[in-house]
């Protein structure tokens, strides 16, 4: 296995947290590179890595082949153009892009330039995800006819220094949770026919929309997906209801929190949900009647780096095609315009 030679641009929470330690544990990568403009925080974790002050010092080593874009929203169309014009494979933190023009552009440079292109949505590789994919694949629901899915947190004082609070492109929360709520229907049920979508500022002082609800209508059913940072007491992360019973799953996937907790994703127990976060289920489906829970399937944060070799070295499909990705942000822009207009509106590519 010939590992892959690796650049991280960006060292915040998202490099330290979901990439870097895959990166370090899984085999077939190398770290040999990070940016860090100010800090070295990566040079201290990993001693061994080269430290680059500006982007352009590790675009301009051959060596690397791929390079993780982990750095603020509005930067990732031009570091991704940078890097796949210096003859890189690259990874996108997501949002993929500020606007689907620019990420149709990278998809196009990537096609001429024979470079693998891809979007970390990692929240397709969470254990209750799996598990309610599975649910809805084996039809234990019956025929659905609601959904909601909820990313909430208990945030309400604004970060001190951090971008996300300033009114720049690509920084609403929209934007950030509700590129992984909408990745996660596109999933389950493809594009829908129609959308609504209200945006807000709840906390005292925010200069940008923190909080959203949307509704996608499909021809059956409808799902909502809804993400705030003002939630002390959340509800259910999914609530999906059918014809023959129900499945609702509180808490988060625990990965995210072991690993920003420093543990491996080869320790045991890695991306197993406690037994008291499991969901339950309630269903008559054939017949046959269950009501009680059930346990959470295993989440799998490293697949996508397992994928992510097979891409580069094998030419394999990747676990999150690029024009996934610019499906999210067309129904982002979309979400934008529903918003602004106060109206259901039919989702339109072309628009």
């Amino acid at each position: 296995m010939k590992p892959i030679v690796t650049g991280l641009a960006g060292f915040g929470a998202s490099a330290r947290n979901f990439h870097a330690p895959f990166l370090t544990s899984l085999g077939g990568f190398t770290l040999k590179s990070v940016v860090e403009r100010k800090s070295q925080d990566s040079a201290i974790k990993y001693p061994w890595i080269t430290l680059c002050r500006d982007y352009e010092e590790l675009l301009s080593d051959p060596e690397i082949e791929l390079v993780i874009v982990s750095t603020p929203n509005a930067t990732h169309y031009e570091f991704a153009r940078m890097a796949l014009e210096a003859g890189k494979h690259v990874v996108v933190e997501k949002p993929f892009t500020v606007t689907s023009t620019e990420g149709g552009e990278l998809l196009a440079l990537a096609m001429a330039r024979k470079k693998a292109l891809t979007v970390y949505h990692n929240r397709r590789l969470d254990g209750d995800f799996l598990t309610l994919k599975a649910l809805l694949e084996g039809r234990r629901l019956g025929r659905l006819v609601e959904g909601e899915i909820r990313y909430e947190r208990w945030s309400n004082a604004l970060r001190k220094k951090a971008w996300k609070e300033e009114p720049l492109p690509g920084s609403t929360l929209l934007d950030d949770l509700g590129s992984h709520l909408i990745d996660q229907a596109l999933c389950l049920f493809g594009p829908p026919e129609k959308l609504f979508c209200r945006t807000e500022v709840q906390r005292d002082g925010s200069r940008t929309p923190d909080a959203f609800v949307i509704h996608f209508y499909y021809p059956q059913f409808t799902v909502t997906l809804k993400a705030g940072m003002v939630v002390r007491e959340p509800l259910a992360h999914f609530a999906f209801h059918g014809t023959a019973g129900s499945y609702v799953k509180k808490g988060l996937d625990p990965q995210e929190a072991q690993l920003a907790g420093g543990i491996s994703p080869l320790a045991p127990g890695y991306g197993l949900d406690p037994e008291a976060q499991w969901g339950t289920l309630n269903t008559a489906h054939e017949g046959l009647h269950f009501l009680g829970r059930v346990e959470t399937l295993p989440g799998n944060y490293g697949a996508f780096y397992h994928n992510l070799y097979e891409v580069i070295r094998n030419g394999t499909v990747p676990l999150v095609r690029p024009e996934d990705a610019l499906s999210v942000i067309r129904l982002i822009e979309h979400c934008r315009r529903s918003h602004d207009e106060g109206k259901v509106l039919t989702v339109d590519w072309d628009q």
